[in-house]
């Protein structure tokens, strides 16, 4: 029945009887960054004909805890190039996986992307654009944890390629604490 709960330094802790409702703003949550990691990458492009995943670009982070979060963003110019063949679409999928001593590679996302072609008659199509990847990960270890962005192409012939030329890609991590 209180209109507000002080807490004190020498006892941070409320217990409620019940369910919570809060209403208003809730300011200073307690969520903060521990560890920011960056790292952009421009010119040789990574590229593959592979129609089973091939690693692309690759990062590594370190979490301080093995009970934190850590927010991993990947940005890429991608493309995919029919190559003239005879097909009616150009096609890739993208696969994020991490992998750290003690456990094998894990795929933690995966998208797909493309276009369909109104003929197939060995026409030059491309299909490109940014993609951009924004992940919550959960590595459960303070040791160095590798992600990797893996590429294949959907449609015999084609070319996957990231950050061909002058374009870049970036990797971004955000270690939460709550």
């Amino acid at each position: 029945t209180a209109d507000s709960i002080q807490l004190h330094a020498s006892d941070q802790s409320v217990t409620f009887p019940g369910a919570v409702t809060v209403t208003g703003a809730l300011t200073n949550s307690g969520l903060k960054v521990k560890k920011y990691g960056y790292n952009r990458t421009t010119g040789t492009s990574n590229n593959t004909t592979s129609e089973s995943f091939v690693a692309l670009h690759t990062q590594t982070f370190t979490p301080s805890s093995a009970s934190s979060k850590v927010l991993v963003l990947w940005s890429g110019w991608v493309y995919v190039d029919n190559n003239n063949q005879s097909v009616d679409r150009s096609a890739a999928s993208l696969q994020m996986t991490r992998n750290h001593s003690g456990i094998s590679e894990t795929s933690i996302w995966e998208t797909q992307f493309g276009q369909v072609y109104p003929e197939n008659s060995g026409m030059d199509f491309i299909t490109y654009g940014n993609q951009s990847i924004i992940f919550v990960d959960e590595p459960a270890t303070t040791n160095e944890v590798t992600y990797t962005i893996n590429g294949k192409v959907q449609a015999t012939g084609s070319s996957l390629y990231i950050a061909d030329g002058s374009t870049s890609r970036a990797w971004t991590f955000l270690e939460l604490a709550g």
